[in-house]
């Protein structure tokens, strides 16, 4: 009597209510929840840019751009919650994640750039230099970067406030927010049942060996 041969199979925790780590994915499927992602993430930031470009921006000539600040973390912090609960209940944890940080820092930064051209649309002595909506962008990021290349600066008690708030948050926000955002996704992971059958996921298709059994 021979032996059959039939294809190579593995067995993946999939079509399940858990989690699944992308490790044990056919890498097709992995590509393609990737891919997703990234357009997702992409359309997401084109959205929040053209609303950061489009918006009328609401002039600040006192101390209320500090409530607006506070409200606006607020708001961050509120996105930074909800993402954590999403990732630590998601299919696959990992994914999102990585979707999450691609979305707040775009936030956090597009934040601080319309408090920045609106304090210098309200009063051009706020900073050195004009600043309008590119270069709010721009002066955002060599904060949080530290870079400083030192052609637009704060001339003012207010924005010098504004701007040192950036920088304690910019500290920690891409260490914390990474450490948060692992650990959930660790945390979503953990549910994942232990010793539970999963269907069986065909590979080598195409393959020598993936045919039908030798006969008898």
């Amino acid at each position: 009597m021979s032996q059959s041969r039939g294809p190579v199979r593995r067995r993946l925790n999939v079509g399940g209510s858990g989690p699944v780590p992308l490790s044990q994915l056919p890498t097709r499927t992995r590509n393609r929840i990737i891919a997703a992602t990234v357009l997702r993430v992409l359309v997401i930031t084109v959205g929040l840019l053209a609303v950061y470009f489009l918006a009328p921006i609401r002039l600040e000539g006192g101390w209320g751009v500090l409530l607006r600040l506070a409200i606006g973390l607020a708001a961050v912090v509120g996105l930074l919650g909800g993402e954590i609960w999403l990732i630590t209940h998601a299919q696959y944890p990992q994914v999102r994640a990585a979707e999450a940080l691609a979305i707040t820092v775009p936030v956090f930064v597009l934040l601080f750039a319309r408090l920045y051209v609106s304090l210098a649309t309200s009063s051009p002595a706020n900073f050195t230099a004009p600043m309008d909506r590119v270069a709010g962008i721009y002066f955002t990021v060599t904060v949080l970067t530290t870079v400083g290349f030192g052609d637009i600066a704060a001339r003012t008690d207010l924005t010098r406030i504004v701007v040192t708030a950036q920088m304690i948050l910019g500290l920690g926000l891409l260490g914390l927010l990474g450490r948060l955002l692992i650990s959930a996704a660790t945390r979503g992971l953990s549910r994942a049942p232990r010793g539970t059958d999963a269907p069986d996921v065909d590979e080598g298709i195409g393959s020598p060996a993936a045919g039908a059994g030798e006969p008898d």
